[in-house]
């Protein structure tokens, strides 16, 4: 007889499981002088004598209420212009059998970087007492300030950056909180209208005095374990259209993304998957297929999963969807998706081959063995070693607490992993050789990378579900070059140009990058990316694809003073997609 999720070995989980930015963005251009790429990529945690002291609070319940022990995420920012990455770490709750905010109740926390070193804000509008899930930054209003929205286990919040220090509950968002289970959200330009528009993915809709719960008979008794997701009734995902004046309007069912049955949602990708100049939705989903939400214009979207090879793996397997990341893990200039699954499943790399269509290409690029004793949730898909391809971070650790009392030897704290991207051809997995951190077993949840102290090199804010946060600075070795930060400003477009891409020329390199909102498990990165450019050679052109319009490129940009602002119409040449 199959075994079911809680077994955490079934591999059919279509039946069970078992389981920058502110208002611009940054673009961070590494000029090197050699190959980064030749020496170790080598991390240390280094959050506490940084200043970043902050703890997740999510007590489990003797019956283990499932979202407790989903974790909560996290996302850099610059909230206040300085050029420093900021850090927002969402915060979970104790569950009193209501998911109403209680004023007594912990609430998520802004630390403010200070030339690399943090301290925490008080005190500055950022009030959020419900369980914080998903995190989302963009300048929604075009002010030249990045805002803040988090979908919660219970009402979400929209807040307003108020460019004084201090951040203000939107008002205009009121009647559209809600009161669900959101997971990842994130900013996008749907029409494109130069507005951000919101998304938001829920994973379950069920009345809080009839909250699911599950156990299971051991060798000593009934052992409580969160339920499958089929026994959760699915909720719709949202979509909050922008009208341009600082309100939102539901538009879910104009736009199309009503499904005839929803799915259970948890991560979610915003970028051109097509390359037709509109910004597509990704959505990584648990146990059911995954979405792929092609954008046909007008603020219309087709859903193209199971067509686009991406709703289930290469065995046509639904798959427990928890995080995705999306990057061109080969330079072909396309963006791929990597997802990240349950125990005993594997990661999966989908490879973008054009026109909207995917491939699983999982075990040729070295991926499946090393996930399937992993339950992954937080990714990260960037250049940590400065050789122009993007590397991976996974973060791990299980749901379930009590196996053992099953007599299941899983492990619930579990070991991240770090993967070198090889040429775009395969990955490696270098955890062993990557820092004291990736042999500390610990619960991972979400994770987002930024160069928070500016030295070139990207690091990683990773969340703990029930533990300390984990800030893991770079320390790999250095090529000795200039750094060039480069700001992209939206004109026509959004100020704040999410879904957009930029192709930097530098000798035989062609990177294609995305300038992302979400990703990772209810995360986000900083805007910026971190490039080494070989030795000898220079940055020869920046190219930036404007979302829904032009691609416009600045040749030989002047980044004498360190710092390249590109404003939208100001480039060298233009030309139509």
């Amino acid at each position: 007889m199959p075994m079911d999720r809680r077994d955490a070995t079934r591999s059919d989980v279509s039946k069970t499981r078992p389981i920058v930015v502110f208002s611009a963005g940054l673009l961070a251009l590494l000029a090197s002088q050699g190959d980064a790429s030749d020496g170790p990529v080598v991390f240390s945690d280094v959050a506490a004598e940084r200043g970043l002291n902050f703890t997740h609070v999510s007590p489990f319940t003797p019956e283990r209420h499932l979202h407790l022990t989903m974790g909560s995420g996290l996302a850099w920012l610059d909230y206040d212009g300085d050029g420093w990455q900021d850090l927002y770490l969402a915060q979970g709750c104790p569950w009193h059998g209501t998911r109403a905010p209680r004023p007594q109740d912990p609430t998520d926390v802004l630390f403010r970087n200070r030339d690399g070193r943090f301290e925490q804000l008080r005190d500055i509008g950022l009030d959020n007492r419900a369980y914080g899930m998903g995190v989302a930054v963009g300048d929604y209003d075009n002010d030249g300030f990045a805002d803040l929205f988090v979908s919660n286990f219970g009402p979400n919040v929209l807040f307003h950056n108020n460019g004084d220090g201090t951040f203000s509950e939107d008002p205009a968002f009121a009647s559209l909180k809600g009161h669900g289970y959101g997971a990842s959200c994130t900013w996008f330009d749907a029409e494109p209208d130069g507005d951000l528009d919101l998304f938001v993915t829920n994973y379950a809709d069920f009345d809080d005095a009839k909250y699911p719960v599950c156990s299971e008979n051991g060798p000593h008794g009934k052992v409580p374990l969160g339920c499958l997701p089929s026994i959760y009734p699915p909720a719709q995902d949202r979509y909050f259209a922008s009208d341009g004046q600082g309100g939102f309007a539901d538009k879910t069912d104009a736009a199309g993304f009503r499904l005839e049955q929803p799915r259970h949602g948890l991560g979610v990708f915003a970028g051109d998957l097509n390359n037709d100049g509109l910004t597509d939705l990704f959505v990584a989903n648990d146990s059911d297929e995954n979405d792929l939400w092609l954008n046909r214009g007008g603020g219309r979207f087709e859903e193209v999963g199971l067509i686009s090879g991406t709703a289930v793996n290469r065995e046509g397997k639904r798959e427990a969807g928890m995080g995705v990341a999306g990057a061109d893990v080969d330079q072909d200039s396309q963006f791929d998706l990597f997802l990240t699954h349950f125990y005993e499943e594997t990661n999966t790399l989908y490879r973008n081959l054009g026109q909207g269509f995917f491939l699983d290409v999982t075990n040729e690029f070295g991926m499946a063995a090393p996930s399937r004793t992993k339950l992954a949730f937080g990714t990260v898909m960037r250049d940590f070693n400065g050789d122009g391809f993007p590397d991976c971070f996974v973060a791990n650790g299980h749901i379930h607490d009590q196996l053992e009392q099953l007599g299941r030897n899983i492990p619930y704290a579990q070991e991240a992993q770090f993967f070198v991207n090889q040429g775009g051809r395969r990955f490696r997995d270098v955890s062993a050789t990557s820092g004291d951190y990736f042999r500390t077993k610990v619960v991972g949840r979400g994770a987002a990378a930024a160069d928070f102290d500016r030295d070139g090199r990207l690091d990683i804010a990773v969340h703990h579900l029930q533990g300390p946060v984990a800030l893991l600075r770079n320390e790999s070795p250095q090529s000795g070059g200039s750094i060039v930060r480069l700001r992209l400003i939206g004109k026509t477009s959004a100020r704040d140009p999410i879904g957009a891409s930029v192709t930097v020329h530098a000798g035989p390199r062609r990177i294609f990058l995305p300038y992302e909102g979400s990703s990772s498990y209810l995360s986000g990165n900083e805007r910026p990316h971190v490039i080494a450019v070989p030795k000898g050679e220079r940055i020869e052109s920046v190219c930036v694809a404007w979302v829904g319009r032009t691609v416009e490129c600045w040749d030989a940009p002047d980044a004498s003073g360190g710092e390249l602002t590109l404003i939208e119409g100001t480039g060298t040449s233009t030309r139509d997609r």
